[in-house]
């Protein structure tokens, strides 16, 4: 497994975002709230939000808040 993990690995935030399917944000950080804004306006990828990252719900189409 080590001998993969090189290949997992993204050269940057917005490389990881461009891989995956759907973004899962479970902690509040600007970081975090930064890889949302472009999981749902650059890559339209789709963005479950379960900590309220905002005060209101981004304008996105894909982007969802759960629990909040």
């Amino acid at each position: 497994m080590a001998g993969d993990l090189k290949g997992l690995l993204a050269e940057t935030a917005a490389d990881a975002v461009d891989r995956v399917d759907v973004v899962i944000v479970t902690q509040k950080h600007p970081v975090y709230a930064g890889l949302a804004d472009i999981a749902a306006s650059n890559f339209n990828k789709p963005v479950i939000d379960v900590v309220r990252l905002y005060d209101e719900k981004p304008s996105a189409p894909a982007y969802e808040g759960i629990g909040w």
